[in-house]
């Protein structure tokens, strides 16, 4: 008898530690409010930003440039960089203008930040534009794409210089999607 007991007494046990195990599940799926959706996309887009920082900083420790499609050098950072013409205030305005955020992606709550990398040429062109894969939250391709189109819509930038010459510099602007 007493063996039953221990063994319902254990039964017992095990189904309250499941609900348990259950109840916090779904606190853990609440729902968040929009300031902290936006909390974490900042802070996800922060960390991204390091970690290309740090992955940057390592190839240019290996060397300062590396040959692009045409043979030409590519430099992974000049002496001095690229600049939009009138500056990041600009470039956050161009981007606010012109960058539309999907309607699909809206309706299914879908935000993040996209990280898109191309080279603003000797001529201050922007080229080679892509999208990274590199994100905490899987970014959707209807986010990444709506940033490939706003960045090839881009007018030239100031080019970066190295020894006094202008030269191609890969370039990289994070652009955030955030529901408002």
């Amino acid at each position: 008898m007493r063996k039953y007991l221990t063994i319902g007494a254990l039964g017992l046990l095990l189904v309250f530690v499941q609900g348990c195990g259950t109840e916090g599940k779904e606190k853990a799926t609440t729902p968040m409010t929009t300031a902290e959706r936006h909390a974490q996309v900042e802070k996800e887009r922060v960390l991204l930003a390091e970690k290309r920082k740090a992955e940057l900083a390592e190839l240019i420790a290996t060397s300062q440039y590396y040959e692009g499609t045409t043979g030409n050098r590519v430099y992974y950072k000049a002496e001095i960089d690229p600049a939009y013409v009138g500056g990041e205030a600009a470039l956050k305005a161009f981007l606010k203008e012109n960058l539309e955020f999907p309607a699909a992606a809206k309706r299914a709550d879908m935000e993040g930040t996209v990280f898109v990398d191309f080279i603003v040429s000797k001529r201050g062109e922007v080229t080679g534009v892509t999208a990274s894969e590199d994100t905490y939250e899987e970014v959707d391709d209807l986010l990444r794409g709506e940033a490939l189109r706003v960045v090839n819509l881009m007018p030239d930038w100031t080019p970066g210089k190295q020894n006094g010459e202008a030269v191609d510099v890969k370039f990289s602007v994070p652009i955030t999607f955030l529901i408002q």
